[in-house]
C-alpha cells in the first residue's frame, strides 16, 4: 500500500514523463538526422548526375569535332578526351562516368542528318543509365542535335559554294 502514496504515485508520473520526453526527443533527433542525409544525399547524387551528362555531351561534341561530324563507336574512343573535358566537373575517372550515363552508340549523325527525324526533339544519344530522365540529359541532346545539324548544313554550303 506503501506504492499508493502521494509522493510516490507523482515520483512515478514524473519519470514515465521524462522517459516520454526522452523517446520524443530521440524520434525527432533521429527523423532529423535522416532527414539531413536525404538532403545531403539527394542534393550530391542530382549534382553527380548533372556533371556526368555534360562532360559525356562535351566529349561527344569533342569527338565529332575532331573526327570531322563521325560518332563514335564505343566509350574507348571518347577515353582521349575524358582528361580534356575533365576539368570543370572533377570525375574520378572514365568509368564513374559510364556508370552515371549512357551513350547510343549505333547512332549514325550523317543518316539522321538527312532525315527527317531531326525534327524530332525526342532523340536520345545520351541517356542516364540508370533508364531515368531529366531535363539535363534532353538539353544535352538538344544540343548534340543542334551540332550535328548545324556541321550537316554548314557541309552542305561548303559543297555547294565548291560547286559553283
Amino acid at each position: 500500500m506503501d506504492d499508493l502514496q502521494p509522493g510516490n504515485v507523482s515520483t512515478r508520473l514524473a519519470r514515465r514523463g521524462l522517459l516520454l520526453l526522452v523517446v520524443i526527443v530521440a524520434l525527432v533527433l533521429a527523423g532529423g538526422m535522416w532527414l539531413a542525409i536525404h538532403t545531403y544525399t539527394s542534393c550530391f547524387d542530382a549534382l553527380e548526375m548533372f556533371s556526368a551528362t555534360w562532360q559525356t555531351h562535351d566529349m561527344l561534341h569533342l569527338y565529332m569535332y575532331n573526327h570531322n561530324g563521325e560518332w563514335p563507336e564505343n566509350w574507348d574512343d571518347l577515353r582521349p578526351y575524358f582528361a580534356m573535358t575533365n576539368g570543370g566537373y572533377g570525375a574520378p575517372d572514365l568509368a564513374w562516368v559510364r556508370e552515371r550515363v549512357g551513350v547510343e552508340f549505333g547512332f549514325d549523325p550523317i543518316a539522321f542528318a538527312s532525315s527527317a527525324k531531326h525534327h524530332d526533339g525526342q532523340l536520345r544519344m545520351l541517356y542516364l543509365a540508370d533508364g531515368g530522365d531529366n531535363g539535363e540529359v534532353q538539353d544535352a541532346n538538344d544540343r548534340l542535335r543542334a551540332f550535328i545539324l548545324s556541321r550537316a548544313t554548314a557541309q552542305a554550303g561548303d559543297g555547294e559554294g565548291r560547286r559553283k
